[in-house]
C-alpha cells in the first residue's frame, strides 16, 4: 500500500495526547469520612480495576479513530500493474491529433472538436493530483512540461488545425522522451497512461520506430468521420517553363476522386491574374485525371494563379496556388572560338525574344555575364584558366553553359576543369562506330520537343568525335553506336552541357538537321533562373535567392497578416530560404507571400499544404491494436468514436484508492466510542 500524500503520516504523533490523558488521570477526589472502611474496601478494588478496563476500550477506540482519519487524509491507494513499487501520481500523456484529416465532419461537427470535448471529459474524471502532458502535432517547447488538470482543460481549449502532421510513432517517442526527463522533478514518478485521440490515417499511423513497452497503458482513441471521401487537387504543373507574351502556356492540374461516385461536370475554377476561367470533368470514382489548361499570357512579370475545387468534406486541400515570371526576354550570350560556326548564332536570331550578344572569345571579360541566362563557348579547342575560374562561378550562380569543342581540343588543359563541374573527360578524336544510335526520350530534356515520340526519325550523321574516359554522374541525351554520347548534360541542379564532337561539317552534318536548332532552343528555355512554381508547407524545400544577398540585409517574407524572417543558408552563390522547421509551419498559411529584401521585392512564394493527408483512408481498430502489440505494446485498449461523445466512456487503468474505506472506519469508531459511552459507561 501507497500514499498519495504521505506528509499527513505526521500527524500520528498527535495519539500521544490521549495516551498521556489516560496515563496522567488529573481528576480532583473528593472525600468521605466514614467511620469504617472495611466492607468498602473490597468493593472499591473491584471498581477500580473494571473502571480502568473500560477506560482503556475508550482509548482504543478513540486512537483507531484518530488512525483511520488520519491514513484517509494521507490517501492510501495500492498500485496496479508492474513496475508499481516506486508510483506516486498517475502521469497522463494526452495527444490530440491537429492536423487538416481532422476537420473533417463527425456526427457532432469537426472530428477535432469532438477530441477536444472527449480529451476534456477524460481529464475530469481522473483525481485532482493526477499530471498532464498535452501535446498536438506541434511537439513545441510549451508543450514538453507536465501540467495540473486545470492547464490541462485550459490548454485543451485553445487547440486549433494546423497543417503540421506526425507519424504516431513519432509522437509517443516524444512523450516517452519528456516524461523520462521530469520523472524526477517535484517528486513525479506515476503510472503513465498513453492517449492517442485521432483518426489514425494510414499514411500518418506509422508504428515503425516504437519502442516496446510492458508496464504503461495506452488508449488509442479512433474518431470516425461520416464520409470518408476526398475530391482534392493533387499537383500542378506547366509542360514548358518558358513563358513569353502573347504565347500560349499549358498548365496540367491532376485531381482525385477518392469516392464510391463517379463525379460528372465536377467544376474546376482557374484564375491568373485577369483570367477567371471554369472548366468542368468528369472524374470516375477512386481514380485520378489530369486535364490541360491552355491560355495566352498577356502581362509580364511575377504572375499568381491559383485552381480550386468545390468539396464540402474535405477543404484544405481543394485550393493549389502557384506563381512564375513571364519574362520579356531571354540573354543568350555566344563565345566564337577559332573552330566556331555561324548556325549557332543564326538560331537564335530567328526569335526576337533571344538577345543575343555574339563577341570573340579574346574580347571576354567578366563584366560580359551581367544579366546572360546561357552562354555558348562555339568551337573551343582550349579554355584559359581565368575563363574557366569565370564560368565555374557562372555556373555556381545557376547560369547555364554549353560547350561546343572545335576540331583540335586540347583535351589535357580542359579535362580537370570538365572534372571539376562533373562532366566526362575527352580524349582522343575516333571516328569507330560514332554514328547516332538513339535519343534518350525520356529526360525531361526533351519534354514537349517532340509531340509524339518519332518512331522513323532522321538522325544527323556525326563521323568524328572525341572519346570519353568516363562519364562520371552526367546524363547521355544522345547515344552513339559505340556505346558513348554525343551530347551530355550534367546531373543534379547544375546546368551544363557538352557536345563530344565539332559542329564543324567535316565531323558530320549535326547543324544542318532539325535536332540541332530544337538542341539549341531547349538549353535556352532551361537557362532561366526559375523560382520553384509552388512549394508544400511541411516538407523539406529550399526557395533560392539569385543574386548577391547582403548578410547585412534580412529576408523578410509577408502576406496572409504575416511577416517574419525565415531560416536561410548561402551555398554555390546562391541564398536559400527555408521553411522546413516547426516554426513556419505553425504560422504559415497556403497562399501567396512576398519575399524581399530592404523593401525591394525579389520574388513571390506560392504555399500549398502538404497533399498526404488528402489519403483519408484510416486504420481499423484491429489493425491499429496489432501494429502496437507487434512492437511489443503489451497493454492497448482501442476505442472507437463514430457517433459522437455521448455515451462515450473510457475506463482508466486506476490505483485502488483505500481513502474512502478508512473514512468510513473512522466514522465508524467514533460511533461506537459514542455509543459505549452512553450504554456501557453510563
Amino acid at each position: 500500500m501507497k500514499f498519495a500524500h504521505p506528509a499527513f503520516l505526521w500527524a500520528l504523533v498527535l495519539l500521544a495526547i490521549p495516551i498521556i490523558i489516560h496515563l496522567f488521570n488529573f481528576r480532583r477526589y473528593k472525600i468521605l469520612y466514614f467511620s469504617s472502611l472495611k466492607f468498602i474496601k473490597h468493593v472499591d478494588q473491584n471498581a477500580n480495576s473494571t473502571r480502568n478496563l473500560k477506560q482503556i476500550i475508550v482509548l482504543i477506540l478513540r486512537c483507531l479513530a484518530f488512525v483511520a482519519f488520519i491514513l484517509a487524509f494521507a490517501q492510501p491507494y495500492i498500485p496496479t500493474g508492474k513496475n508499481s513499487e516506486n508510483l506516486t501520481k498517475n502521469i497522463y500523456a494526452i495527444y490530440i491529433d491537429n492536423s487538416n484529416s481532422m476537420t473533417l465532419r463527425g456526427s457532432e461537427g469537426e472530428l477535432l472538436s469532438e477530441a477536444r470535448e472527449a480529451a476534456k471529459g477524460i481529464i475530469n474524471k481522473v483525481s485532482d493530483d493526477s499530471r498532464f502532458l498535452v501535446n498536438t502535432n506541434e511537439l513545441s517547447g510549451m508543450e514538453g512540461h507536465l501540467i495540473s488538470k486545470i492547464d490541462a482543460l485550459d490548454r485543451i481549449d485553445k487547440i486549433v488545425p494546423s497543417s503540421n502532421s506526425k507519424q504516431l510513432d513519432q509522437i509517443l517517442n516524444w512523450q516517452k522522451d519528456i516524461l523520462e526527463k521530469n520523472k524526477n522533478l517535484d517528486g513525479v514518478v506515476g503510472k503513465r497512461q498513453y492517449l492517442m485521440l485521432s483518426d489514425f490515417q494510414k499514411i500518418t499511423s506509422s508504428f515503425n520506430s516504437l519502442l516496446p513497452d510492458t508496464s504503461a497503458v495506452y488508449y488509442p482513441i479512433k474518431f470516425r468521420a461520416e464520409k470518408e471521401e476526398n475530391i482534392f487537387i493533387d499537383t500542378v504543373y506547366f509542360s514548358s517553363p518558358l513563358h513569353q507574351i502573347n504565347q500560349t502556356s499549358e498548365l496540367n492540374v491532376r485531381v482525385t476522386n477518392l469516392s464510391d461516385v463517379n463525379l460528372v461536370n465536377q467544376a474546376l475554377n482557374f484564375k491568373c491574374n485577369s483570367i477567371n476561367r471554369d472548366i468542368y470533368l468528369d472524374i470516375p470514382a477512386n481514380q485520378s485525371i489530369t486535364t490541360s489548361i491552355k491560355y495566352t499570357e498577356k502581362d509580364l512579370g511575377i504572375l499568381k494563379g491559383q485552381v480550386s475545387i468545390n468539396d464540402k468534406q474535405v477543404t484544405f486541400d481543394d485550393t493549389y496556388y502557384f506563381a512564375y515570371e513571364v519574362r520579356k526576354n531571354l540573354n543568350v550570350l555566344v563565345l566564337d572560338f577559332e573552330d566556331a560556326v555561324s548556325n549557332v548564332t543564326a538560331v537564335y536570331r530567328l526569335d526576337p525574344f533571344y538577345i543575343i550578344q555574339n563577341i570573340s572569345a579574346n574580347a571576354f571579360t567578366q563584366d560580359r555575364l551581367n544579366e546572360q541566362d546561357l552562354v555558348i563557348l562555339n568551337g573551343c579547342n582550349e579554355v584559359s584558366s581565368g575563363m574557366q575560374e569565370i564560368l565555374s562561378s557562372f555556373v555556381e550562380n545557376s547560369g547555364a553553359l554549353a560547350i561546343f569543342p572545335g576540331t583540335n581540343l586540347k583535351t589535357t588543359e580542359v579535362n580537370t576543369w570538365l572534372n571539376k563541374m562533373k562532366m566526362p573527360q575527352l580524349s582522343k578524336l575516333n571516328g569507330s562506330g560514332v554514328g547516332l544510335k538513339s535519343i534518350s526520350y525520356s529526360d525531361p530534356f526533351f519534354s514537349g520537343v517532340f509531340e509524339n515520340k518519332p518512331t522513323n526519325i532522321n538522325l544527323p550523321l556525326v563521323k568524328t568525335a572525341y572519346s570519353q574516359l568516363n562519364s562520371g554522374s552526367a546524363v547521355s541525351l544522345l547515344n552513339l553506336q559505340n556505346g558513348s554520347s554525343l551530347f551530355y548534360k550534367a546531373s543534379g541542379g547544375s546546368k551544363v552541357y557538352l557536345f563530344t564532337s565539332s559542329l564543324n561539317s567535316s565531323f558530320g552534318s549535326f547543324t544542318s538537321n532539325a535536332l540541332f536548332p530544337a538542341i539549341l532552343l531547349r538549353m535556352a528555355e532551361l537557362s532561366q533562373r526559375l523560382y520553384p512554381e509552388s512549394i508544400e508547407i511541411g516538407k523539406e524545400s529550399k526557395f533560392p535567392i539569385y543574386g548577391k544577398v547582403s548578410s547585412d540585409e534580412p529576408i523578410k517574407i509577408s502576406g496572409n497578416g504575416v511577416e517574419f524572417i525565415p531560416q536561410s543558408t548561402r551555398s554555390d552563390n546562391k541564398t536559400y530560404i527555408s521553411l522546413s522547421q516547426s516554426e513556419s509551419q505553425i504560422i504559415l498559411n497556403a497562399g501567396f507571400y512576398e519575399i524581399k529584401v530592404s523593401g525591394k521585392l525579389l520574388g513571390i512564394l506560392a504555399l500549398n499544404y502538404n497533399r498526404e493527408e488528402s489519403q483519408i483512408k484510416s486504420l481499423t481498430a484491429d489493425e491499429i491494436k496489432e501494429s502496437m502489440l507487434q512492437k511489443g505494446v503489451q497493454n492497448v485498449s482501442v476505442n472507437t468514436i463514430d457517433s459522437g461523445n455521448a455515451g462515450f466512456d473510457i475506463k482508466l487503468t486506476k490505483d485502488k484508492e483505500r481513502w474512502r474505506l478508512f473514512l468510513i472506519f473512522g466514522l465508524l469508531f467514533l460511533v461506537a466510542e459514542m455509543v459505549y459511552l452512553k450504554v456501557v459507561l453510563k
